[in-house]
Order: C-alpha cells, then structure tokens, then sequence
C-alpha cells in the first residue's frame, strides 16, 4: 500500500524536484528514486528502426482521420438511406392498393368484420417493419464504418 508521503516523493521525482525524506522508510524510497535517476540519465533510448515509425505514423494517420468521423457516418447514413428509399413508393402503392383492395377482394371468402380487418393489420405490420427498417439505418452506417476501419487496421 503506498502512503501519501510515498506518493509526493514520486511526484516530486516525476516533476524532477529535489527529493527530501524524513522518515527513514521515505528515506529508503528517495535513494531508490535517486539511483533510478542516475541510470537513467546516462544512456539515451535507441532511435525505434524507420520501419517502425513510418508504420506507426501510417497507422496513427489513418485512425486519427477515423476519428473524425461524423460526415463520413452522415455520409454513410444518406448512402444507406438513399438505398432504402429507392423501393419506398412500390411498397407504398402495394400497401395503399392492399388497403383500398384487399376487403373488396376478401369479401367474398371472409365476413365482413374480418374483411376489412385482415388488411389493416397486414399494413399496421408492414409500417411497423419499414420502422425498424429505416430506424436502424443509422446503427448499421456506423456498424459499417467501423467495420471498415478494422478492416482498413488490420
């Protein structure tokens, strides 16, 4: 368990300010911080292989433009949106003509009561289907995005 004296001396070595211990345990502690100063001021890291820097730099670059990634979720959204409009008015006309259609047609075989109701729940359904449809297009653009990046990380 480190004590609060522990931790000031090690901020205090991390700030690079003079190390003063009172108790003999902070004592112990401040010699300890003192040799690993002196260690390590005398050798400098190697330089990492270019390789290595220009990958990572690679990499960073393209996370980071990832990161700023509202337009191209928008971007993606519309491109998903546009493609789910595009049968929108045939499924419209199909539901409008089941509405208008379907009783006139089902009156024959079903009473009357049902007649009616038969279509106006296949349409209730449908809405309710092209309500999820296009309420999840914003979760699938940005599950689709990141995808991508993975993709793009790996």
């Amino acid at each position: 368990m480190t004590t609060e004296r522990e931790t000031r001396l090690v901020e205090r070595f991390l700030a690079r300010e003079p190390l003063e211990a009172t108790d003999p345990e902070d004592a112990a502690l401040a010699e300890e911080l003192r040799r690993l100063d002196a260690a390590l001021e005398g050798g400098a890291a190697p330089e990492p292989p270019q390789a290595v820097v220009a990958r990572t730099l690679q990499r960073a670059s393209a996370e980071l433009g990832a990161a700023a990634s509202t337009t191209d979720t928008l971007v993606e959204f519309g491109r998903l949106l546009v493609l789910a409009a595009l049968p929108l008015p045939l499924i419209l006309a199909w539901n409008a003509a089941v509405l208008v259609f379907g009783p006139e047609l089902l009156a024959g075989v079903l009473p009357e009561g049902i007649a009616w109701w038969v279509p106006t729940t296949y349409v209730i359904g449908a809405a309710g289907w092209l309500a999820l449809l296009y309420g999840s297009l914003p979760a699938v653009a940005h599950r689709t995005l990141a995808r991508r990046r993975r993709e793009a990380f790996s």
